[in-house]
């Protein structure tokens, strides 16, 4: 399970899929503004969704919050994905109910497939987390710190 903006954090999901996931639950609360307007928030999350559901050979439920509030418009859009990343149900705009039938030999098959997980070298990511983790950060600007710290 990881929750709206754990999603944008590639490491986390990388995480979560070499801890031994078969299935990603994802609740998230997206509205439509966001993010700013040059960014399209639901085509957005379609392609994460997709991707992860590809790259790790997993399906993946996504579950998206639906109307207005303050400034906000939520605009639902669950999905349920197999584990190619084929779009099995979505959501329109509104509440609803979305299932679909997962079938795990696919994951199987996804898994053997595709070399994201099969072939993960946990002890290469540790030992490059390790090496950089003093020297790389989000750079301050970035955050908007005028302390010209960088920041992990």
């Amino acid at each position: 399970l990881l929750i709206c903006a754990d999603l944008w954090n590639p490491a986390l999901t990388h995480l979560a899929f070499l801890h031994g996931a078969t299935l990603l639950i994802s609740p998230v609360s997206s509205g439509v503004e966001a993010v700013g307007a040059e960014f399209d928030n639901p085509k957005g999350w379609a392609l994460t969704m997709a991707f992860y559901s590809m790259m790790y050979g997993a399906p993946s439920i996504m579950v998206n919050r639906v109307g207005v509030e303050n400034d906000l418009t939520f605009w639902g859009g669950s999905r349920i994905l197999d584990p190619l990343g084929v779009e099995l149900a979505i959501a329109g705009d509104g509440e609803e109910i979305i299932d679909a039938v997962l079938d795990y030999d696919r994951v199987r098959l996804a898994r053997r497939l595709l070399p994201t997980v099969r072939d993960s070298n946990i002890g290469l990511v540790h030992r490059e987390t390790a090496r950089l983790i003093d020297r790389l950060g989000v750079p301050d600007f970035i955050r908007g710190d005028v302390s010209g710290q960088r920041h992990a």
